[in-house]
């Protein structure tokens, strides 16, 4: 028959420990999937370009990788600090600007006008 050791304090605190070190490093890995994803995208993107249009698309990329990575820092860090009046003054301003932009994209957003057909494009049923 087995006889294992009576689980202690000191076995708790270990794996306890042991939990956060894994949990971060799923963090991390994660973080390099999603970076690597981002320019796996690139690649795509550029592929599907014309060749003069290719450092163009690359750029906005790049900016919007960098943009939503200062973002996701800064709303991190106000959402590890303790409640406090300009903590929660802060989250509610994010929550209407990220509603007001949910909500208001349909008055600026073109996505309802068409581009007229160019005079030279002939229908000609099949």
């Amino acid at each position: 028959m087995l006889q294992f050791p009576a689980f202690t304090q000191a076995m708790a605190d270990s794996i306890a420990s042991q939990k956060v070190a894994l949990d971060t490093i799923w963090v991390m890995v994660a973080a390099f999937l999603v970076f690597f994803m981002n320019l796996g995208f690139a690649l795509v993107e550029s592929g599907f370009c014309r060749s003069k249009n290719t450092v163009n698309i690359l750029f906005k990329n790049f900016v919007v990788f960098a943009v939503s990575s200062l973002v996701f820092l800064v709303l991190g860090y106000f959402g590890t600090q303790p409640p406090s009046p300009v903590n929660e003054r802060f989250s509610q301003i994010g929550t209407l600007l990220y509603f007001a932009f949910f909500l208001l994209m349909p008055w600026w957003s073109r996505m309802g006008e068409f581009k007229p057909v160019p005079s030279r494009v002939t229908f000609a049923a099949h």
